[in-house]
């Protein structure tokens, strides 16, 4: 699995394709995706249910999702780990692997 890479605090867009046990498309009746931190396996986004469902969607990481936990660091993984339930009983998942680049000169804004 290949890791894609964007720059901290940016906005990321994941393409999710729903399969069954023998990898064909499905639209699952339900699904939801969780955010955890590789390195530190701090949760970065609890479970959140998938609203709109076909055989193929695309997630939006947030800016909070792809913020730097530990300025140290040049670099840090996240994982995004989707659940779906298909024919009723019937369940897959599936992990992406995401790099946020530590910009030194990027912080996190104030709140308004």
């Amino acid at each position: 699995m290949a890791t894609d890479a964007v720059n901290e605090r940016g906005t990321h867009i994941t393409t999710v394709a729903f399969t069954d046990e023998d990898d064909a498309p499905v639209t699952p009746g339900s699904a939801s995706y969780r955010i955890d931190d590789v390195g530190s396996d701090t949760e970065v986004r609890a479970d959140t249910d998938i609203e709109s469902l076909d055989e193929e969607i695309e997630i939006v990481w947030e800016t909070a999702d792809t913020s730097i936990l530990d300025e140290t660091h040049p670099y840090e993984t996240r994982r995004m780990t989707v659940t779906w339930i298909y024919d009723t009983d019937k369940q897959n998942s599936a992990e992406y692997l995401l790099n946020i680049i530590n910009l030194k000169g990027v912080t996190t804004p104030s709140p308004a």
